[in-house]
C-alpha cells in the first residue's frame, strides 16, 4: 500500500483494485495495519445482517418446538398411544414385560417396522389414534417449524455468538484508537451507530442462546432424557423425522378408508340395484302372465299373426303354437258367408254337370286333375305359411325396435 501511494499521480493507469488501495493509502494516517482493522470492521458492518437472517429464524424456531414438546396435548396423546400399542407387542414376552415408558429415539424406528401386508407399525398407531383421539393426528400442524429448528445446531449458535462478539470487540477498539485522517475521514461517526447496534444484536443472541438452552434443559427433564448426552439437535432431528412419517402415515390411512368406504357403497349400490331390478323383473312378469291368454286368444283370432300391441314373449309363443298346431298352413277366414238367393240350384246344377263330365272324363285323366289339385292346394299352403311367418317377423322387429 506504501508503494501504491508513492503512484497517487498515476491513477488513471491503475487497475480499479490497486487505486482504491491507493487511495486508501493516501488517506490513511500511520502504517498500512490501520487499514486492515478498517476494513474488517467495515466487512463486519455488511456481513451482520446475513449471519442474523440464517440463525435468527431457525434459533426461534427451536425454541418454539422445544417449547411445544412439553406443552402439546396432541403429541402426549401420541406418546401414550405408542406406549400402549408396544405394550401389546410386548404382551408375549415374559423378559420385557409391561413398560412405563420408551426413549424419544425410537420414534423414528416406528416407520421401519412392517407386517406382511406392508403396513408399517406406524400406519397401525394412526389408526388407532383415529379410533380414540382423532384430534392428535393434527399433530404436524403444530410442529410445522420444525423442519427449519432442526437445522440449529448448539455449536453453530455458540460460534455465531462467538463471532459476533469478537468482531464487536475490534470495532470497539478501532472506535477508540480512532484518529482522524482529515475533515473528511467520517469512519467515527458512520460506525458508531453500528456498534451500538451490534452490541445489541449480541445481547440478543445470547439471551436466546440462553433461553435455548433453558428450554432443552426443561424439555430434557420432561421426556426423561440425559441432556448430555442427547444434544438438542438430536432430539429435532428424531422428532422431525417422526413428524414426518406419522403424516405420510396418517395421510395413507385416511385413503385407505376413503377407499374402503368407497368399495362398500358400491356394493351397497350394486346390491340395490340388482334387487330393484329383480322386483322390476319379477313384477313385469307377473304382469305379463295374465296377458298371455289374452294374446293367445288375439293370436287365434288374428290367425295366429299376433296383435300390433304384443310383446316379444306373445309373438314368440304364438309363432311356435300357431306352427305346432298347423294353423299356419291354412288360409285363415274371417267366416262363413250367407249363400245368395239361388245359389243352392246352381250349386246343385253345378255338381250334376261336374258328375257328368267326370262321367266322360278317363280314370287317367282323373289321376292327372287330383295330383294337380293337391299340389295346387300343398303351393296355398306353402304360401300361407310364409306370409304368416313374415307377419309374425315383422311383428317381432316392430316390437324390438
Amino acid at each position: 500500500m506504501q508503494s501504491l501511494a508513492g503512484l497517487s499521480d498515476q491513477l488513471s493507469e491503475l487497475p480499479e483494485p490497486e487505486q482504491f488501495l491507493s487511495r486508501l493509502a493516501v488517506g490513511l494516517p500511520g502504517p498500512p495495519a490501520a487499514a486492515k482493522q478498517r476494513a474488517a470492521c467495515l466487512q463486519f458492518k455488511l456481513q451482520l445482517p446475513d449471519l442474523l437472517a440464517d440463525l435468527r429464524p431457525g434459533l426461534a424456531a427451536a425454541i418454539d418446538c422445544l417449547r411445544t414438546v412439553r406443552t402439546s396435548q396432541r403429541l402426549r396423546q401420541v406418546l401414550l398411544g405408542t406406549l400402549s400399542l408396544g405394550n401389546i407387542l410386548n404382551s408375549g414376552s415374559r423378559s420385557l414385560g409391561r413398560c412405563f415408558a420408551f426413549h424419544v429415539s425410537c420414534l423414528p424406528q416406528l416407520a421401519d417396522l412392517r407386517d406382511s401386508n406392508g403396513l408399517s407399525l406406524l400406519c397401525a398407531l394412526a389408526d388407532q389414534l383415529w379410533r380414540k383421539w382423532p384430534d392428535s393426528l393434527a399433530l404436524p400442524d403444530e410442529f410445522r417449524k420444525l423442519d427449519l429448528a432442526a437445522r440449529v445446531t448448539e455449536e453453530a449458535v455458540d460460534e455465531a455468538v462467538k463471532e459476533v462478539r469478537e468482531r464487536c470487540r475490534l470495532l470497539g477498539e478501532a472506535l477508540r484508537k480512532f484518529k482522524p485522517a482529515g475533515p473528511r475521514d467520517a469512519f467515527k461517526s458512520c460506525m458508531e451507530p453500528f456498534h451500538k447496534y451490534a452490541s445489541s444484536v449480541l445481547d440478543s443472541l445470547e439471551a436466546s442462546r440462553r433461553q435455548l438452552r433453558e428450554e432443552f434443559q426443561a424439555t430434557a427433564d420432561y421426556l426423561a432424557l440425559d441432556a448430555s448426552k442427547y444434544r438438542p439437535e438430536l432430539l429435532l432431528a428424531d422428532l422431525r423425522s417422526f413428524i414426518d412419517a406419522f403424516e405420510a402415515a396418517a395421510t395413507a390411512e385416511e385413503q385407505r378408508r376413503s377407499r374402503a368406504a368407497a368399495a362398500e357403497a358400491a356394493a351397497a349400490a350394486a346390491a340395490a340395484s340388482s334387487g330393484t331390478a329383480g322386483a322390476s323383473s319379477t313384477a313385469s312378469w307377473r304382469r305379463q302372465q295374465p296377458q298371455k291368454p289374452q294374446q293367445q286368444q288375439r293370436g287365434k283370432e288374428n290367425g295366429g299373426c299376433g296383435g300390433e300391441d304384443s310383446d316379444s314373449l306373445g309373438l314368440v309363443d304364438n309363432l311356435l303354437e300357431v306352427l305346432k298346431s298347423g294353423r299356419a298352413f291354412n288360409t285363415p277366414h274371417s267366416g262363413r258367408r250367407t249363400p245368395r238367393q239361388g245359389a243352392e240350384r246352381r250349386a246343385h246344377l253345378l255338381s250334376g254337370s261336374q258328375l257328368q263330365a267326370e262321367a266322360a272324363v278317363s280314370p287317367s285323366q282323373q289321376q292327372q286333375q287330383q295330383q294337380q289339385q293337391r299340389q295346387q292346394q300343398r303351393q296355398r299352403q306353402s304360401e300361407a305359411a310364409a306370409a304368416t311367418t313374415a307377419a309374425v317377423l315383422a311383428s317381432l322387429r316392430d316390437d324390438f325396435q
